[in-house]
């Protein structure tokens, strides 16, 4: 029942009157923006409905098969429930903040590549263009993402849906069901033809990203260090992928971390204990043979000594020891082998054993 206002109180009487009207004007604002926010809601099915309707008018006046028709309308429906619906107008923000949003939504599957992690921990500007450079691609259901046997086009980023993998050929090598963010091909960033030995298949509909070779190269070139840091893990990353004769995706993964944790950026921004003065132990000298330098030059210089000349050299030069060298503690057995191959080269020339020096050579060279 309405407020009890005395007849002869004008103030009682304007006061319930505006009180009203105020009531009023709330009520159909809210109804005013409820309005809007149906038209909105109406106008984005209904464009989404018009595009899937064009499809699907476009795919009965071409006569196509009602099995290709039922997948090609799945994944139309996928598309604009996924992909459509969200999709950014990058008109109405600048290229900087674009870039800082890309970062956010897609840092998280980069990092999973080590190197790209060490990038994003040394060179955050370079780390953000990367990001932008991700290209997202989508696969319908039993579609390959790649087949062993086919060049491969670059890295793949797995980011939603389920996928068969197959080491070898499809027919061949075991099957494995992944989840998740995974990662392959990143061996195709840094060699212009690879053939892939492996196989990825989308088993529902799923989606990736993507970075070729030449988009990395593009977003690196811009900062001298860092195209230093990438090349010096390319290198070691190669030479060891050299080693295997099948590496499976396991060996990938191991090589790549192991030749992240080797390059020099990592190093100093991740410091090994054991590499510090104080905790590296050099054997002594009754450890590292019975032959002194002085007693190794004479006898080299003589030619009495020549056979076993490496393992001699490991003995008697510390710095050259397979197990506690300076080089195996601060985990470059590489330039181990070049520091010993300088060696064998210098001493076949001072004693004039040109067979020796070139003994590694091609027959024909």
């Amino acid at each position: 029942s309405p407020a009890p206002i005395l007849a002869e109180s004008g103030v009682e009487r304007f006061g319930y009157i505006l009180s009203q009207i105020l009531a009023l004007f709330v009520l159909g604002s809210a109804i005013s923006k409820l309005a809007e926010t149906m038209a909105e809601l109406r106008a984005m099915r209904s464009e989404a409905l018009s595009r899937r309707r064009g499809v699907r008018t476009y795919l009965n006046a071409q006569g196509c098969p009602f099995e290709l028709v039922g997948r090609i309308m799945s994944f139309v429906d996928y598309r604009l429930q996924r992909i459509d619906n969200t999709k950014l107008d990058a008109a109405l923000i600048s290229p900087t903040l674009q870039t800082e949003l890309y970062v956010s939504q897609r840092s998280a599957y980069l990092v999973v590549v080590p190197i790209f992690e060490l990038a994003r921990d040394t060179y955050p500007d370079v780390f953000a263009i990367l990001c932008a450079k991700l290209g997202r691609q989508t696969f319908e259901v039993n579609e390959f993402v790649f087949q062993a046997g086919v060049y491969a086009k670059g890295l793949y980023i797995t980011s939603s849906g389920t996928f068969s993998y197959y080491e070898g050929m499809c027919d061949i090598g075991p099957e494995y069901l992944l989840y998740g963010i995974h990662y392959f091909g990143e061996l195709a960033l840094y060699v212009e033809s690879y053939l892939n030995q492996s196989s990825l298949r989308a088993v529902s509909f799923a989606e990736c990203f993507m970075l070729t070779g030449e988009d990395m190269a593009e977003c690196v070139r811009e900062s001298p260090s860092c195209t230093g840091m990438i090349c010096e893990h390319v290198n070691t990353f190669i030479s060891e992928v050299k080693k295997l004769h099948s590496p499976t995706r396991e060996d990938m993964c191991r090589i790549t971390d192991t030749c992240c944790k080797r390059n020099q950026y990592y190093q100093m921004l991740f410091p090994d204990p054991k590499t510090q003065i104080a905790n590296v132990a050099i054997p002594a000298r009754s450890d590292r043979g019975s032959v002194s330098l002085q007693e190794l030059v004479s006898k080299l210089l003589n030619g009495s000594i020549y056979e076993h000349l490496d393992q001699t050299l490991e003995e008697t030069l510390p710095e050259l020891d397979p197990k506690s060298g300076p080089h195996i503690i601060f985990d470059q057995p590489a330039e181990r082998d070049r520091a010993l191959s300088s060696c064998l080269s210098l001493i076949a020339l001072a004693t004039h054993r040109y067979d020796t020096f070139t003994a590694p050579q091609a027959q024909h060279s």
